[in-house]
């Protein structure tokens, strides 16, 4: 067995570090740990463990994109041992962008640079780093393209949860999110990386359904503005409910302002890590914009509350059954922290 050097100076016939992924992609061998992926683009898994205090499972397929490759994907990974404050579990959620594959591409060196960097000392902002650059490195070596309209890149959504009574650290860039299920309320724990205020100055006038949320242009994007998550769920409902319009508008829907090796806004990238206090029995549940945009807000909650009992796994299955018409891949992450 191959160890990661931070832990080689413990107990390395009881260390194990192991990964699951719902990609087809082969991370490059580093020498420093050993790794599983499950076979396919198309995938799912199930009471993925760390001890007896969080499970996850997930599931994505190609949703409203039967013929087309798939460009998300998600990974588990977890580092167990003897010393205990340093197991931890960490879920990633990719969505890819960018014509002929290169979504594809982008997506999957994002989830191999951030497993690299789990096997050691994990930060998202230095693991972040690692998937930009090799992106970067791709595309110099002429694997990777953009095009004049699309520029390859992908969104990442990830949490971080460990055993030593820490905060679960969480990260997103562009418009696959992630929410938190506790005490029968869903609230939301990222705000989409969009062009929001154009969208809302450009079709307030000619959309129906933005003059019915009952604010003023400059009053919409103001209160999306200012919203920090963890967000209530009255604010989710709102920001939801804004953000599926922008979503499903013609003009604006496939466009995000941010993106791993992707477009950036200036002084955006890095993001900035959200640390969330977890209580027992907490879901964390991780969405691609295939997911988010096909299903309503207080459908999304019920759904998860009525499976609650079930696996991480099967809730997930849940939440992907009532999504009707995805028209996009469609992937679900969901972990559950006892």
């Amino acid at each position: 067995m191959i160890l990661p050097p931070s832990f080689s100076r413990l107990a390395p016939e009881r260390y194990r570090f192991s990964c699951k992924a719902s990609t087809n992609f082969q991370p490059p061998k580093t020498g420093q740990h050993t790794v599983i992926f499950s076979e396919g683009a198309v995938g799912s898994i199930d009471n993925f463990r760390l001890r007896n205090k969080i499970t996850a499972g997930g599931l994505t397929d190609q949703g409203g994109r039967p013929n087309d490759l798939s460009e998300d994907g998600f990974a588990l990974f977890r580092k167990t041992g003897w010393f205990r404050p340093r197991e931890e579990m960490l879920a990633l959620l990719v969505d890819g962008m960018g014509g002929h594959g290169d979504g594809e591409k982008a997506a999957h060196c994002a989830l191999a640079a951030m497993m690299k960097k789990f096997a050691g000392q994990f930060d998202f902002l230095t693991a972040l780093a690692a998937a930009e650059q090799m992106i970067a490195e791709e595309k110099a070596a002429g694997r990777m393209h953009d095009e004049a309209d699309t520029t390859a890149g992908t969104t990442v959504v990830g949490v971080q949860i460990g055993l030593a009574n820490r905060p679960a650290k969480l990260v997103h860039i562009g418009d696959s999110r992630a929410y938190l299920f506790r005490r029968n309320e869903l609230c939301m724990l990222t705000l989409d990386d969009i062009y929001l205020e154009d969208f809302i100055h450009a079709k307030f006038s000619v959309n129906p359904l933005l003059r019915r949320l009952e604010r003023s242009p400059a009053m919409l994007y103001h209160q999306y503005k200012m919203m920090t998550p963890p967000l209530n769920m009255v604010q989710s409902r709102f920001v939801y409910e804004l953000c599926q319009l922008y979503n499903q508008d013609k003009d604006y829907g496939s466009k995000i302002s941010q993106a791993v090796g992707g477009v950036k806004q200036t002084g955006r990238f890095p993001p900035a890590v959200l640390e969330l206090p977890l209580q027992s029995n907490d879901l964390i549940l991780l969405t691609s914009d295939g997911v988010e945009g096909a299903i309503e807000y207080d459908q999304l909650s019920r759904v998860i509350g009525s499976n609650l009992q079930r696996s991480p796994g099967s809730i997930a299955q849940a939440v992907r059954q009532a999504v009707t018409n995805p028209t996009d891949n469609a992937t679900v992450v969901v972990l559950r922290y006892f």
